[in-house]
């Protein structure tokens, strides 16, 4: 499988001129638990136990777990408002 950014250059543009493709690589909803290691820098066993206090809230699709921009987000903003 291709990387993301990879993904929407080699998409054919639909019909109605929408790239799906595009919208869903560019502009995640969720992210799964690597990415949100990246984004935040700490391990995998920080972000799952950040997952299992509430402190960041996610999700499970079958067996996949993912965590909602937003969720991501509102704890980074949480975290900032703590430190002021």
């Amino acid at each position: 499988m291709k990387p993301p950014n990879q993904l929407h250059s080699q998409a054919q543009p639909s019909s109605g001129g929408l790239n799906v493709l595009t919208v869903v690589a560019s502009d995640p909803q969720a992210l799964t638990v690597p990415e949100v290691m990246t984004a935040l820098r700490l391990s995998r066993s920080k972000v799952y136990d950040l997952i299992r206090s509430g402190t960041l809230p996610s999700f499970t699709e079958g067996r996949a777990r993912r965590i909602p921009l937003d969720s991501l987000r509102t704890y980074i903003h949480n975290k900032l408002e703590e430190a002021a």
